[in-house]
């Protein structure tokens, strides 16, 4: 089971960076190894133009 901070963390960088997921295909995923380890995967079009440094 996820612990509060968690869900709350996903909701979190949901709402800021994902807008009209079924239309735009923009998603979030948020886990924890089992070694601590934060995995975030993040798909929106709020980066686009970005430059990567």
């Amino acid at each position: 089971m996820q612990e509060n901070w968690q869900v709350s963390l996903k909701q979190n960088i949901k709402d800021k960076y994902v807008k009209n997921s079924k239309e735009t295909k923009e998603w979030v995923d948020v886990n924890i190894s089992t070694s601590g380890l934060l995995n975030l995967t993040l798909v929106s079009n709020s980066f686009f133009g970005v430059s990567i440094p």
